[in-house]
């Protein structure tokens, strides 16, 4: 499930209740899979990723505030760093799904 949030005020406002399983909890920016479905087809995350631009105290807030109330999330964030060693330039979204799905694997 995708749930996108757009600022720090919605992620901590939104992401620790939906990752708690209170999924009446759509996202305000209007995207992801939730934000199309109907409250009884969503799904609760288990993983967050962070954007590469999202700095560190935005990373440990949302964190720290989902934690609380589902200690059993995971978190994932990327660099460009690691997409330039990967063989990416810039947004390459191709390199940044194998970095992903890379992090994801580890999780499991």
């Amino acid at each position: 499930m995708v749930h996108t949030s757009l600022d720090l005020e919605s992620a901590l406002a939104e992401l620790p209740s939906v990752f708690s399983g209170d999924l009446g909890v759509a996202p305000s920016s209007g995207l992801g899979t939730n934000a199309e479905r109907a409250v009884a087809d969503r799904v609760a995350p288990k993983i967050l990723f962070f954007g590469a631009g999202i700095p560190p105290s935005e990373v440990e807030q949302v964190s720290a505030a989902i934690k609380a109330k589902a200690p059993e999330a995971h978190f994932v964030q990327i660099s460009p760093s690691e997409i330039q060693v990967a063989g990416g330039h810039g947004p390459d979204f191709d390199v940044i799904s194998k970095v992903l799905k890379e992090k994801f694997a580890k999780l499991a």
